[in-house]
């Protein structure tokens, strides 16, 4: 037995339609019209929209007292009265269905019931009508026209206008009055036919007619003449640059012209300027970023003090550009320890961006302050190392460099690289690397008998060239002397005595002595210091070299030599003056007498008249060998008294007499009036 079995496809198309009929807004709605009136008027105007934005057309069932026209200033429809008749003996109401059809044949349809009032009518007596205005000399509050309607049932009427253009709000109506005015001075109008649809009601009927405004003399509307317009820039343009000049046109003579700009964002508007002379820029210190904004649409106006025209547009579009890349810090920081060339071991963290979508860039250092010395990974900017030997020991190289780091991109779409930069401190540390070196391998030091405890003998040299806490050391001293504690090796390496010495001259006090730096792993520098005590014949001078003293380098030394100095000369001054008293007055005195002069004075005894005085007793020397001149017995008298000869009278007569006659009387030569060393100063001078 055999099954088979059959499927069957059913296919249901569905045709959906996305359009929509127009819509009535407004609708049903009842109105009302008087019996008595016998002229076409509007009595209503459609409210019609069409959801898909369609055109359509409508028609109306109305009967013959009405019609439906399309307005072609408006392009709205309107249900108008035609030639009325009405008689509410014979219809006291209509139906009127309005159908609106779009082009997609979707159509809709309303109704408008009509009523008729009997007896009643609403009429204008000057409306429909046009009137004329000079807009420059119509000032505000000037009287348009005084509209003027009848009720026949003798209702109160009220007034409304509706004005089209709706834009225009230059004009305004009396509700009560219906007067139409003007709202401000018709030179600003910028529309010259205005239509306003007056509307007087007493509540029941409502009748609208047209007033229409034209305006002469009017004042034409600046233009713009360039706008619009379509301009594309470079995002990397400066700021300040020109990007538009608009050109302005007014006909009107003396017209003062302003123009003025705007953006749908402040925040873009605030990117440029626009000066009086039409130059559109962009803003100083601002500049366009394609990534962040590609398109500008700027709206542009001209007033000339009486209308505003515009609103014109420039489409202002941004090009992308290649821009630079860039360090997100003006400074980074690194820190590593002085090592071998190749070694890498400092991350900097370089954090760069490039604002074009898909840049590259590499990293360099820039050729200055040490660069050469260093190396950078060009990919990604880390690790940095050193492309030498980096010693800072005694040094040789610095310990602190500061290198500027570039950032180089691809070019991006345009093929011109550009370059960002920054900076970076690198702070190389000291390895202890160095030995604690004395300046000898072993030393030899003196003491004597003249030391004592706590007298310095000498002191070790030691450098170490590395720097820091590991340049800095210590000195430590072993021995196996048993009068190794005679002597003291302090932590400075100075060497004192430190006790006093018990032991034979001739003594040596060997030490093994260690210097030991401060780095992390200490390293240690190694010499033999001995220690000999020997006798001296003299006391050890220890030599120490002090500035050479300077006598007048003092104030109070220069003022005891200056009153030294001044007593020193009133001595002198004083010993002269004895020594001219005495012995140029004595030398006077004598030549007074042997008749060099011709007077006696200054209180000489060494002459005197013969006539006054006896004769001076004369002596001569013992055993002389002839008696002696008048110039030898003047020598003889100048021996000095503790020496003197021994001396024997000798009578007058003997001798030969000698005699000066002065011019003033017989004077006799004998010992000058002084002392004996006043007597030799004679004598040297008479030779």
């Amino acid at each position: 037995m055999s099954v088979s079995i059959r499927i069957f496809l059913i296919c249901l198309f569905v045709r959906v339609s996305h359009s929509a009929a127009p819509v009535f807004t407004g609708l049903p709605i009842t109105l009302n019209v008087g019996e008595n009136e016998n002229t076409n008027r509007i009595l209503y105007t459609l409210t019609v929209t069409d959801p898909n934005g369609d055109s359509f057309t409508c028609s109306a069932t109305i009967g013959s007292f009405f019609q439906i026209i399309r307005d072609p200033e408006t392009a709205e429809w309107k249900i108008w009265t035609k030639s009325p008749s009405f008689d509410v003996t014979t219809a006291a109401s209509y139906t009127i269905t309005v159908t609106c059809t779009d082009a997609n044949s979707e159509s809709t349809s309303g109704i408008i019931y009509v009523n008729v009032l009997a007896g009643d009518a609403i009429k204008f007596s000057n409306l429909p009508t046009t009137v004329s205005k000079n807009a420059l000399n119509t000032g505000a509050g000037t009287q348009i026209l005084d509209v003027n309607a009848v009720d026949d049932s003798g209702d109160i009427l009220t007034y409304y206008m509706t004005v089209s253009p709706s834009t225009v709000t230059s004009f305004q109506i009396d509700a009560s009055t219906g007067i139409v005015t003007t709202t401000r001075e018709l030179k600003y109008e910028t529309q010259g036919t205005t239509t306003l649809l007056i509307r007087a009601t007493d509540g029941k009927i409502n009748v609208t007619e047209k007033l229409v405004v034209t305006l002469t003399n009017m004042n034409t509307v600046p233009t713009i003449t360039n706008l619009p317009a379509t301009k594309t820039v470079s995002e990397s343009i400066a700021g300040g640059t020109t990007l538009f000049t608009i050109s302005t046109y007014d006909p009107d003579s003396g017209a003062t012209k302003t123009t003025a700009f705007s953006l749908a964002s402040a925040a873009s508007a605030s990117h440029f300027t626009l000066d009086s002379n039409g130059n559109f820029k962009l803003a100083t210190g601002k500049s366009l970023d394609y990534e962040t904004t590609t398109f500008y649409n700027v709206s542009f106006t001209v007033n000339d003090g009486m209308a505003t025209g515009g609103p014109y547009f420039l489409l202002l579009y941004v090009e992308n550009d290649n821009e630079p890349c860039s360090f997100s810090s003006t400074m980074y920081y690194a820190s590593t320890d002085e090592g071998a060339a190749g070694t890498a071991s400092m991350s900097p963290g370089f954090t760069v961006t490039d604002p074009d979508a898909g840049a590259t860039w590499t990293y360099h250092l820039y050729n200055a302050n040490n660069s050469d010395r260093f190396t950078i990974d060009s990919s990604t900017g880390s690790p940095m190392g050193f492309a030498v030997n980096y010693d800072i020991d005694n040094n040789a190289m610095p310990s602190k460099v500061i290198l500027t780091v570039l950032c180089k991109d691809n070019g991006g779409t345009t093929g011109v690289i550009k370059t960002g930069s920054t900076q970076i401190t690198i702070t190389i540390n000291d390895v202890n690397d160095n030995t604690p070196t004395f300046s000898a391998s072993s030393y030899t030091i003196y003491a004597d008998q003249y030391d004592y405890p706590g007298s310095a003998l000498g002191s070790l040299t030691v450098t170490d060239i590395d720097s820091g806490s590991n340049a800095l050391y210590t000195c430590t001293a072993t021995s196996t002397s048993i009068n190794s504690a005679t002597y003291s090796i302090n932590s400075d390496c100075s060497i004192y005595l430190a006790k006093t010495i018990s032991f034979d001259y001739g003594t040596t006090v060997q030490y093994i002595v260690k210097a030991i730096d401060q780095g992390t792993i200490p390293l240690t520098g190694t010499t033999t210091v001995n220690i000999v005590y020997r006798q001296t014949t003299t006391t050890t001078v220890t030599t120490t070299t002090t500035t050479q003293y300077n006598f007048f380098s003092r104030a109070e030394n220069i003022a005891v030599f200056s009153l030294l100095l001044i007593t020193a000369l009133a001595l002198i001054a004083i010993l002269l003056y004895v020594c001219v008293e005495c012995c140029w007055g004595s030398l006077y005195c004598c030549n007074a007498c042997n008749g060099a002069y011709n007077s006696c004075s200054r209180g000489c005894d060494c002459c005197r008249p013969t006539n006054k005085q006896p004769s001076p007793r004369k002596v001569r020397p013992h055993t002389p060998e002839k008696p002696a001149s008048p110039a030898q017995s003047v020598k003889s008298i100048a021996y000095p008294e503790k020496v003197r000869p021994v001396m024997e009278e000798i009578d007058d007569k003997s001798l030969p007499s000698h005699s000066y006659d002065t011019g003033q009387g017989h004077f006799r030569s004998s010992r000058p009036y002084g002392s004996s060393w006043c007597v030799s100063l004679i004598n040297t001078f008479k030779k």
